[in-house]
């Protein structure tokens, strides 16, 4: 019961006390028989703000609320999540409040920046999914972004949600078999084998192979597979080297045009040493030695004898260049006299 005081007047030199009776609030009420409720709500200090308005289901239940919103979630796929195929197991989540006379839930799902929108109805309300696998609207091995929205609706109003997942469609992968790191050759071209292998689904075949030697800004040299257009399949190239260390690199491609990482081995080629060829002329009294400057850390040796006798010595004069020759001028001897080249340590 609450309490309200008069207004102090020409004859009411006191505030007098006067039960009020709390003004009915605007709302419908239910009756049982002859019993009113209200006062009942009021005996019971009872806020009219949560129960009205009334229904009598029995004795009494609640009505929907015209104006209230719905509310939706996405539960699955989760916001932020990678899908590496053009697929995602489906889409699902809840909506509400219950009892709200959800109608249908609505998805769409677009890829970001494309006016490809597709659409689905889902089954279920409250509890609502698009069971799978359902095809995202992106182009097969070109990474994106993909908006998914999810849309209630009834009589009581609407409500949406919206969350994305990534698209990123996995590179096929390749590997060297032969030769293995560390490797020395002493011919050269060498054969360099391995495998690649697809890893998109769809399913896309492996497209090339390639191979390049001390770099990867070169000439991509093309490997021959050998079974073309399948998922793993086997590939092999001569490579040429270069004297001393080599680094060997491989990559592959798929249907899609997606490139593998590079891989690569470390391998040695020193190849034999085979001398340069020394030429000797006659010159009037004097015996003209000649070889090529390309053929660095050689010197002319003497000896008078051959075998087991042999001491070799370093001829004298020095050599001088001439047109790209080391030219060694010796004056012809009476004495018989043996010359070689001889690479320095």
């Amino acid at each position: 019961m609450g309490f309200n005081y008069g207004v102090r007047g020409e004859n009411s030199p006191t505030a007098v006390p006067q039960a009020v009776v709390p003004r009915r609030p605007e709302t419908k009420v239910a009756h049982l028989g002859v019993l009113n409720i209200f006062p009942l709500a009021c005996f019971m200090k009872i806020n009219f703000s949560i129960i009205a308005p009334l229904s009598v289901i029995g004795l009494f239940a609640t009505t929907p609320n015209a104006s209230a919103q719905l509310t939706i979630s996405i539960d699955y796929p989760t916001e932020g999540q990678t899908a590496t195929t053009t697929t995602i197991p489906g889409v699902g989540g809840t909506a509400g409040p219950f009892g709200s006379g959800i109608s249908e839930v609505l998805v769409t799902l677009e890829e970001l920046g494309e006016n490809n929108p597709e659409n689905y109805v889902a089954t279920g309300t409250t509890s609502w999914s698009v069971e799978g696998p359902i095809q995202l609207p992106v182009t097969p091995g070109v990474a994106g972004v993909v908006g998914i929205r999810a849309y209630c609706q009834g009589a009581s109003g609407s409500g949406s949600a919206s969350t994305f997942v990534y698209y990123a469609p996995p590179p096929p992968t390749v590997s060297i078999s032969t030769p293995s790191s560390g490797q020395t050759f002493t011919t050269s071209p060498v054969t360099v084998s391995g495998e690649a292998e697809s890893h998109e689904f769809p399913y896309t075949p492996i497209n090339l192979v390639q191979v390049q030697a001390n770099g990867t800004n070169g000439t991509w040299q093309t490997a021959s597979l050998q079974t073309s257009g399948s998922l793993t399949t086997g590939w092999s190239a001569l490579v040429w080297l270069s004297p001393g260390a080599d680094t060997i690199y491989a990559r592959t491609q798929d249907g899609n045009g997606l490139y593998s990482t590079n891989v690569w081995v470390n391998v040695a080629y020193s190849p034999p040493i085979v001398p340069p060829v020394l030429v000797s002329v006659k010159q009037s009294s004097n015996l003209v030695f000649t070889w090529p400057t390309s053929e660095s850390g050689f010197v002319l040796q003497c000896s008078s004898n051959l075998g087991s006798a042999a001491v070799w010595s370093t001829n004298l004069p020095a050599p001088v260049v001439v047109g790209g020759q080391n030219v060694v001028t010796n004056p012809l001897a009476k004495a018989r006299m043996f010359f070689r080249l001889c690479q320095t340590p």
